[in-house]
């Protein structure tokens, strides 16, 4: 069962509207948003998840308890908050009845809409009744989140054309980047265990072709790797982020940038479509706007930051993206088994 839920929103009023849809457009729930102007801090940790775990994580003490939250707690209380409030019973209720599902957040054009900013940055997938049930992730459901800016962005017919058939193999690229002088990360190690759940347990009986990069990423490299191959379904980036920037290595040795829209233009140049599926591994690269309570984010004004909203997802190419920090290993496997089990066996794989 496909999911769409519609978000209209109402910055004078400080409001938004969600109304839940079925595959076949049937409305099945309804809830009307308000956001104060002084509130919980859930509302920050709806809009930087991360940020939030590690500010209270140790030192928030609710009432009736005698140790401070862990990092677990506040994520099932963070859930809760938004499944109570921001979705609603009925609409939560509809999602969690069902097992294999994807729902589609479809939001406003976010450069001149603080508040559809602001809910782009929400993980939705958290969302539960109460604290200790089961969240919506737990029940298989698929989250993406789409914004009319990026929805009707161009190049998105000529992307679906290049989606891969059950016939087709899955290209997949493996971008493992790093600048001079950078913290060195875990990446041999990462890149070891990805190609040996590749070459062992997926190669072997799906139409997959996989391929990596590493030591010393340049964009020229980057291009030509693209080119080569025609294009890529899949790509798995791991290193250094900043704030809508990924870290790599520039022709003359020095440390080089690449924004969001720059990395869409990339693919899109070089293999002639976008990626259906982005994973980037790297620090902040979910983050679209660097405010640190909801206050502040109220505040800003928004045609100095929203528009970075817009230039990340048109990075996702409107697709799926999973943007992760510090993943473990087993998650990164799990992943990748999620994104092969649909493929048709082959009788020979090839990889580089």
């Amino acid at each position: 069962m496909d999911f769409e839920l519609r978000v209209e929103t109402h910055p004078e009023q400080k409001a938004a509207t969600l109304r839940l849809v079925d595959s076949d457009g049937v409305q099945r729930g309804y809830h009307q948003v308000s956001f104060p102007d002084q509130g919980p801090a859930f509302w920050e940790g709806l809009f930087d998840t991360r940020r939030f775990v590690r500010r209270y994580t140790g030192s928030l003490l609710w009432d009736g308890q005698t140790e401070p939250a862990t990092a677990e707690t506040l994520l099932e209380r963070l859930g809760a908050f938004l499944g109570q409030q921001v979705l609603g019973a009925e609409i939560l209720q509809r999602l969690g009845g069902w097992q294999h599902r994807s729902l589609t957040v479809h939001l406003p054009a976010a450069a001149d809409d603080v508040i559809a900013a602001a809910l782009a940055r929400v993980p939705w997938e958290i969302a539960r009744a109460e604290a200790g049930s089961r969240p919506l992730m737990g029940a298989d459901l698929v989250v993406r989140a789409v914004t009319d800016d990026v929805k009707t962005g161009p190049g998105g017919e000529a992307d679906d054309r290049h989606r891969a058939r059950p016939a087709d193999p899955l290209r997949v690229l493996l971008v493992f980047a790093e600048a001079p002088g950078s913290r060195p990360l875990a990446m041999r190690l990462e890149r070891e265990r990805l190609l040996s759940l590749f070459y062992g347990e997926i190669l072997p009986r799906r139409r997959v072709e996989v391929d990596v990069l590493c030591h010393g990423v340049t964009r020229r490299r980057l291009e030509d790797v693209i080119r080569a191959r025609g294009g890529y379904q899949v790509l798995h980036w791991s290193g250094h982020g900043h704030h809508n920037l990924l870290e790599l290595r520039a022709a003359d040795g020095r440390v080089d940038r690449l924004t969001g829209g720059e990395l869409l233009q990339v693919f899109r140049h070089a293999g002639g479509f976008a990626p259906q599926l982005v994973f980037l591994s790297a620090c902040l690269s979910g983050t679209l706007v660097d405010a640190k309570d909801w206050a502040e984010f109220r505040a800003r004004s928004p045609a100095a930051w929203t528009s970075r909203i817009t230039r990340i997802a048109r990075s996702n190419a409107g697709r799926a993206a999973w943007t992760c920090w510090g993943r473990s290993r087993r998650s990164r496997s799990n992943w990748a088994r999620a994104r092969t089990s649909e493929r048709e066996p082959a009788s020979s794989s090839t990889a580089r």
